[in-house]
């Protein structure tokens, strides 16, 4: 199973409570109002998701995190990840390991590639700027579907986007990847341990 949702969040009311309620302690300590925002909107859309399709589990749900602070439902059985960008938050639910990752597009982040990417991938965006949000979703969705995140360094994998989509460079088990060029104006990247 492998289910994708996306929501445009920018009329979300931050200071309602029954919206503060669902996002239980996730809010707490931040100020600016974009992030709570969409924080907010991630953690709402995440709750609604679970009100529709496993209406057993209460809402808001118990979370426990791994070491590295990727969050998971305490009732297992429901792997999940959550992202947001600009005006959107998305999510994906799993039966494994998933990660998901949305970018707002702006210009290319040239030097951002060459501190973070593996040098074949900068040497590919050096010919190929404006693939760089397809590879910066792909491996942020990769690093959050091992449950890692940036401990994992971005330049210790490859990711090369054609036709298909591979990974090289790191032997954590089969992943399968998906690109998509939606909502307009964004990138969406998901990975599935297991493809």
């Amino acid at each position: 199973m492998l289910q994708t949702f996306i929501t445009n969040i920018s009329r979300i009311d931050i200071d309602d409570p029954h919206n503060r309620r669902l996002c239980g302690e996730k809010l707490t300590g931040m100020h600016n109002k974009k992030a709570i925002r969409q924080s907010m909107g991630a953690r709402l859309l995440l709750c609604r998701v679970l009100a529709e399709q496993y209406p057993a589990i209460p809402l808001p749900p118990e979370m426990i995190e791994n070491q590295n602070g990727k969050p998971y439902l305490a009732q297992g059985g429901i792997f999940f990840n959550l992202s947001h960008s600009g005006d959107y938050a998305a999510l994906v639910l799993s039966d494994e390991e998933a990660g998901i990752d949305i970018e707002k597009l702006e210009p290319p982040k040239i030097a951002v590639a060459k501190r973070f990417f593996s040098k074949p991938e900068y040497d590919w965006l050096a010919r190929h700027p404006m693939n760089f949000y397809d590879l910066w979703v792909l491996k942020e969705s990769y690093v959050k579907a091992l449950g890692t995140g940036l401990a994992t360094p971005l330049s210790s994998f490859s990711i090369v986007a054609g036709d298909e989509i591979t990974l090289t460079g790191d032997n954590r088990g089969a992943f399968g990847f998906y690109l998509f060029n939606q909502p307009e104006g964004y990138r969406l990247a998901v990975c599935k341990r297991g493809a």
